[in-house]
């Protein structure tokens, strides 16, 4: 496997996507808008840095998965205690977001197929309210027992890849007409990356195909925590300014991507060659 240039790629990324997105939060973003203002340059080098990061990461796990022995996958106190804090945030979140995903499923309309109606509103319930609060105790529970010697049931870990696919589809429904601000386009691709990701921790942490779980790992973990940790910081740099976007995620959720990224980073660093 690529590990170790993927780790430079990913760190040398990291670190510029960070001090660039907090930058622009803080600058260069109309808090009442989302949208950038001024010169872009900055914002420029932000978008390039972060499209040619995550390509390199997926293009280098996508030649190791091709090529190399598949490695071996060790859990690390570090994962296990972010893995608890993404428990702790997704309970935090999906309660946050309880009274609006109600009220919406209540609110949509659906023509006059009363049977259709209702199954959309029961996947709807399940998707954007069951799964996220079995997500948040699934991962408390990892986290607590760690995954060494640990196999989980496959049908749990599917909650959570549920709730984001949801998740991805609500949000891209909803911002429609603001999915290009800043925020809202960054959302979409941190969801976008964390569907592959969570699909491959549930085939290692079930033990149903860990290898090509380890595979889909070393391609998507970085992507996804490339595109989330600076998203989340950005947005909690910008609250601590008191330059919070009107019309973008929430607090609560920049706690939970923040802390999902941390976990997928450390789920690739425990990955060793055999």
């Amino acid at each position: 496997m690529l590990l170790k240039p993927q780790k430079i790629v990913f760190s040398f990324a990291l670190i510029c996507c960070i001090a660039l997105r907090i930058y622009l939060k803080l600058f260069s973003i109309n808090p009442a808008t989302g949208f950038y203002e001024g010169n872009l340059t900055a914002a420029s080098i932000f978008n390039w840095v972060l499209i040619i990061g995550c390509i390199g990461l997926l293009l280098m796990g996508w030649l190791s998965s091709k090529k190399m022995a598949v490695p071996i996958f060790r859990s690390n106190p570090g994962m296990r205690v972010f893995s608890v804090l993404t428990g702790i945030f997704a309970l935090v979140f999906a309660g946050s977001t309880l009274l609006e995903q109600v009220d919406g499923l209540l609110n949509l309309t659906y023509g006059s197929n009363i049977v259709s109606s209702l199954v959309l509103s029961a996947v709807g319930i399940f998707c954007l309210i069951v799964a996220p609060i079995v997500s948040g105790i699934l991962f408390i529970v990892i986290g607590l027992k760690g995954c060494n010697g640990n196999q989980y049931h496959g049908a749990l870990l599917l909650f959570p890849v549920l709730w984001q696919t949801a998740l991805l589809l609500t949000t891209f429904m909803r911002y429609t007409l603001m999915r290009s601000a800043s925020d809202q386009l960054l959302m979409i691709v941190t969801l976008l990356f964390i569907v592959p990701f969570l699909m491959a921790n549930g085939r290692i942490l079930s033990d149903l195909n860990p290898e090509k779980g380890m595979r889909q790992l070393s391609m998507f973990g970085l992507s996804f925590a490339l595109a989330s940790v600076p998203h989340s910081i950005g947005i909690l740099s910008a609250a601590f300014a008191n330059k919070t976007v009107e019309i973008g995620p929430s607090l609560y959720a920049a706690g939970f991507y923040l802390c999902m990224g941390i976990y997928a980073m450390m789920m690739v660093f425990s990955l060793k060659k055999q």
